[in-house]
């Protein structure tokens, strides 16, 4: 009268089968380097996930920053085009993206350190030319640097 479901009492866990939960190495094999097939499957998920009107942007930097050890690789060995590039990662057509790539090759945020050399950039501008084209590249840089940084 007090069995469930295959005959099992429904009066507790069971004794004679104890589990314990152990550390396992899943976790280092998630976080190593990703195969040539997860790469190619994060590649056709980005391209299609950025033909959507609204695409999940921290999916996707999140996907760039698990390709960025098979892209820095396929940088060095084939050397491809600039046309390549962006036909592979359209998300480095993203202003967001290519700072991210920035930060990940140099770790150094660009738009942290544009705000923080904006007056000597100016100087170097006005120092290097002269008159309207002065004026011209120094508003350039101001803009660039006011924008970058929010």
């Amino acid at each position: 009268a007090n069995k469930i479901k295959y005959g099992k009492k429904a009066n507790g866990p069971s004794l004679s089968a104890k589990r314990f939960c152990r550390d396992s190495i899943l976790p280092e094999i998630i976080t190593g380097p990703e195969s040539d097939f997860s790469v190619a499957g994060h590649i056709e998920w980005m391209g299609s996930e950025l033909k959507k009107v609204c695409p999940d942007m921290e999916r996707i930097s999140d996907a760039m920053r698990i390709t960025f050890e098979s892209r820095r690789s396929w940088l060095r060995g084939q050397n491809p085009s600039a046309e390549a590039i962006l036909e592979r990662y359209p998300a480095l057509t993203k202003q967001e993206q290519v700072f991210e790539e920035f930060t990940r090759i140099a770790c150094v945020d660009p738009r942290a350190e544009a705000a923080r050399n904006r007056g000597p950039i100016l100087r170097f501008s006005r120092s290097s030319v002269s008159g309207q084209q002065s004026f011209t590249i120094g508003g350039r840089a101001l803009h660039a640097a006011s924008y970058c940084t929010g």
